[in-house]
């Protein structure tokens, strides 16, 4: 069941791209893609899973470049959701491969990606209105500089959370008893 889940998301990851600039290189790499998804949810490799998703990624950013009026927020929206799916859930796969998955899990999965689908879609939408709305009282002088300061804060964001993470792990990692 869980399969089945990874495979769609798969099949949604390999449309959006394909459907938004309906080139031959953005099928290709999306195709590569896809084929790379479906060998490591079967074979169970979550680095044939996490290489499907670097190209799926530069699939769509292929396709954001070659489409003439840009990306549109529901598909960015739902393209990102769909990533996050193939990989919790091949993850999920591979963890359980001997387990049987029932369905009430795979409802509460997809209770929960749908829950945080429609909370990034609103966060989206909300900053597009404020940034709609800001964008006229900012001059045209400080605009990169306030880019910078926002990409240098998605940066150390990231590195926090890293940290924390990377922390949070060898403390699991002691108290189970590891070396």
């Amino acid at each position: 069941m869980i399969r089945a889940v990874a495979a769609l998301a798969a099949c949604a990851l390999f449309l959006v791209p394909v459907l938004t600039a309906p080139a031959r290189v953005v099928a290709a790499v999306a195709g590569a893609g896809f084929v790379l998804a479906g060998a490591g949810v079967v074979a169970g490799w979550p680095q044939l899973v996490a290489a499907a998703a670097a190209m799926f990624v530069l699939a769509y950013a292929t396709a954001l470049a070659l489409s003439p009026g840009g990306g549109h927020l529901v598909a960015a929206a739902g393209f990102g959701l769909s990533l996050l799916v193939l990989l919790q859930s091949a993850d999920l796969a591979r963890a359980a491969r001997t387990a049987s998955i029932g369905p009430g899990v795979a409802r509460a999965r997809l209770g929960a990606w749908a829950v945080l689908g429609g909370g990034a879609l609103a966060a989206a939408m909300l900053g597009t209105v404020a940034a709609g709305g800001l964008a006229g009282l900012v001059p045209h002088a400080v605009a990169p500089l306030l880019t910078a300061a926002g990409a240098l804060g998605v940066v150390l964001a990231l590195g926090a959370i890293m940290i924390h993470g990377s922390r949070a792990a060898r403390a699991w990692w002691a108290r189970s008893g590891g070396a």
